[in-house]
């Protein structure tokens, strides 16, 4: 993949940046559909296979959340709208060409990056599911 990379943005000669967001996720639930599954099973080996799995899970993640990253690309040009949002979409036939799945983002998905800058809950819905007690809340 990297010399895929390195061949569609050889010729990359405009400004750019990458910003890279570590977002929690919560597996919480996964492990709650385990536990669900293991308590329907009769079979001795199925529920065994289940317990070694909720167990494994529950190691990997001492906390039941784990951290990954997501990827930004911000690009921006001197010129008319329609001139960046070609390079936009260049951008995103680059990526897939390379097996990255890519995006343009809305108006209301770049303000709600940007926010995240100054309101980190705004980025991490399993915080904000936390602290509402359960329920999803609107920011």
């Amino acid at each position: 993949m990297i010399k895929k990379l390195a061949i569609e943005f050889s010729t990359e000669n405009l400004g750019y940046k990458i910003l890279i967001i570590p977002k929690i996720v919560d597996i919480a639930y996964n492990i709650e559909f385990q536990k669900n599954l293991y308590s329907k099973l009769d079979s001795k080996i199925k529920k065994e296979i289940i317990s070694k799995r909720i167990k494994e899970l529950k190691e990997l993640v001492g906390s039941e959340e784990i951290i990954e990253n997501e990827y930004y690309i911000e690009i921006w040009c001197e010129d008319k709208e329609e001139t960046c949002l070609k390079r936009a979409r260049e951008w995103v036939n680059r990526l897939n060409i390379c097996n990255l799945e890519a995006k343009i983002l809305e108006e209301e998905e770049i303000n709600r990056l940007m926010q995240s800058f100054t309101m980190p809950e705004v980025s991490n819905e399993s915080f904000m599911y936390r602290e509402n007690n359960g329920k999803r809340k609107e920011i």
